[in-house]
Order: structure tokens, then C-alpha cells, then sequence
């Protein structure tokens, strides 16, 4: 996992939108290394995000499912630094189809965590 990247991310979160977050074929492409997250409802997957634009879908890269966020809570906690914490919510949808998932890691620049809570496609067959 890139926490620099996840960092960086969460920083645009915070002004004013962000993100959050190579497999099979019918995962989207994406330019950033897939990025694990253990959800409620669907549970441990890793995801892949193709953009960096305010609210940008993840996609699960083992099927054709997709993560919309609708929240975020991100806090990034540098060696030796204080913890930062960014948050940001839009409506939830009304699909039905909602779960909560986190994400995280440590490396040499800190410790990252995230939750976000998703709309989520059915898996097409």
C-alpha cells in the first residue's frame, strides 16, 4: 500500500473532495497498485482506483463489483508527528446497497487508516 499516496489523498479530502482508494481483465486499469480493504457485508477484497477526482469509485479487482463512497474519515499519523483527521460526507444513496469498509497501513512515513462507507453494484454474471 502507497501511504503517500493515501496521505496525499486524504489531504484532498480535506479541500474539498477526494478519494479513497492489476487483476483480472474486467477490473478497470488503474494507475496505482490495488489496495486491500476488509468491508461489514462483502469482506476482504482488494479494490483498484482509476482517477483522483472528488468521489471517484472503486473497483473490486477479482469481479465487475464497484464501490461508490458516499463518506469518508481518514487519519494520518506521522513518525513522530501529531495525528491528523479528515472527514467528508455527501447524501447516501438509497439503493439499498450500503456497506462500511476500512483500509490502512504503516510504513517509514507513518501510519494510515480509513473507513468509508460505500454503495456497492451486484456482481454481474
Amino acid at each position: 500500500m502507497n501511504l503517500r499516496r493515501l496521505a496525499i489523498t486524504a489531504a484532498v479530502v480535506a479541500t474539498p473532495l477526494g478519494t479513497v482508494l492489476a487483476g483480472p481483465a474486467h477490473a478497470d486499469p488503474s494507475k496505482y497498485p490495488p489496495d486491500t480493504v476488509t468491508c461489514d457485508e462483502l469482506g476482504t477484497f482488494d479494490i483498484a482506483t482509476n482517477g483522483n477526482g472528488a468521489w471517484t469509485p472503486a473497483h473490486a479487482t477479482d469481479s465487475t463489483r464497484v464501490l461508490v463512497p458516499y463518506r469518508f474519515h481518514f487519519e494520518f499519523t506521522p513518525v513522530g508527528g501529531t495525528t491528523e483527521a479528515f472527514d467528508q460526507v455527501k447524501p447516501a444513496p438509497k439503493n439499498g446497497r450500503l456497506d462500511f469498509c476500512t483500509f490502512g497501513g504503516t510504513d517509514e512515513e507513518g501510519t494510515f487508516s480509513g473507513s468509508a462507507w460505500v454503495s456497492y453494484t451486484p456482481v454481474r454474471g
